[in-house]
């Protein structure tokens, strides 16, 4: 199922901090789905650089 189109699951107990919204999830997942229609490789340098930028474009 996909996670950004699933409705929000909370488990009883101790709930999941999360760190993005999800629009900057939807941000990272859009630039995976590039990356692999164009055969480049998701390396972590790359990851972490366009993370940082989706946050800082979101203001946090």
């Amino acid at each position: 199922m996909d996670r950004l189109k699933a409705p929000a699951m909370v488990s009883e107990g101790r709930a999941r901090h999360r760190d993005h919204t999800d629009e900057e999830e939807a941000a990272l997942v859009g630039l995976l789905k590039y990356m692999a229609r164009q055969e480049l490789p998701a390396c972590r340098e790359v990851l972490k650089s366009k993370v940082r930028d989706i946050i800082n474009t979101s203001g946090k």
